[in-house]
């Protein structure tokens, strides 16, 4: 579980300027490939969750930050 919160936290922490998003679900498929379903679900919750942390509930969690 602290895994999964220190990669959400990662993946989420960062705004970029690219427009190029990667979705969590893109990012799960491409970067935590060997990953559980249960723990890819866990993972995404928590990168949506930390961009509501921020107060960025109006974004989307990406590998690159958190998006509109």
């Amino acid at each position: 579980k602290f895994f999964l919160l220190l990669a959400a936290l990662q993946l989420s922490y960062q705004e970029d300027q690219s427009p190029f998003v990667h979705a969590p679900d893109k990012v799960l498929e491409e970067y935590y490939t060997r990953l559980s379903p249960g723990c890819k679900t866990e993972l995404q919750l928590q990168m949506e969750q930390v961009c509501d942390v921020h107060g960025r509930s109006h974004f989307t969690a990406s590998y690159d930050g958190c998006f509109v």
